[in-house]
């Protein structure tokens, strides 16, 4: 698959008001946590309604138990690559396949990648409690009632980092509870699949289908860093190595 880039030149202006605010939101987080008031805003992942759901991937005969939010199931912590650490650190990922007959509890988020532990770095972001190396995992939202034969577009998030140091940040953070899309494009009659990873795309394209997603036709977007990842997926190897999505924003 060759891949085709056109650059649009970028406004100046934008960026100066974007850098702005970022520090503006960065002296808040330092006054917030100076005070030792929370940087936490409960009203982003507000769970009402909370119910499971299990599904079956007929192809590998592994089962997902996941949990469905006000119209929205979700599907967390499913990984998709072996531990990073002891031998595995500093390899290439190692695919983790579960083994027929597995139950994966996919109801609860799973852990951050290696970074600092505190305090939520930014205002509306996540205080960042939960590291490991074992990290390489995926979440799932889809409108309630999709099934394998639903065949959905897929939005594949990646994450970006407050810092823009490519250092901090996971896809289970607040910030990027994907709900209201997921709602929104359902009502507006152009359901979605969403995934958010702790970076890397392969396992997406394989597995998606018993989700009910579409595997040839799959998004990347990407924020800060993630849009930067993205970017150099593409043009890596002048295109000419294939990726595993079909667009990006």
């Amino acid at each position: 698959m060759s891949v085709r880039l056109r650059m649009e030149p970028a406004s100046s202006r934008f960026f100066s008001r974007l850098a702005l605010a970022s520090a503006v939101a960065a002296l808040l987080a330092v006054l917030l946590t100076w005070l030792g008031l929370p940087i936490s805003f409960p009203f982003l992942h507000q769970q009402q309604n909370l119910s499971t759901i299990l599904i079956i991937d007929p192809q590998t005969e592994v089962s997902y138990r996941g949990t469905i939010n006000n119209d929205v199931e979700h599907f967390q912590n499913i990984f998709y690559a072996e531990d990073t650490g002891g031998k595995n650190r500093f390899t290439p990922p190692v695919p983790r396949q579960p083994l027929p007959g597995t139950v994966i509890d996919a109801t609860a988020a799973g852990a951050w990648c290696p970074q600092f532990v505190g305090p939520a770095p930014l205002p509306f972001t996540s205080p960042i409690t939960n590291v490991s190396e074992d990290c390489l995992s995926l979440r799932i939202a889809r409108p309630r009632g999709t099934n394998s034969s639903s065949k959905l577009p897929v939005l594949v998030w990646l994450h970006g980092d407050s810092t823009g140091g490519n250092a901090l940040g996971s896809g289970y953070d607040q910030l990027y509870e994907p709900d209201g899309l997921v709602r929104q494009a359902n009502k507006n009659g152009q359901p979605v699949i969403w995934v958010a990873i702790n970076y890397r795309l392969g396992r997406v394209r394989d597995n998606i289908a018993a989700f009910g997603g579409e595997p040839r036709n799959i998004v990347a977007i990407g924020q800060s860093v993630g849009a930067m990842s993205i970017g150099l997926h593409m043009t890596s190897f002048s295109g000419n190595r294939g990726v595993p999505f079909q667009k990006a924003m």
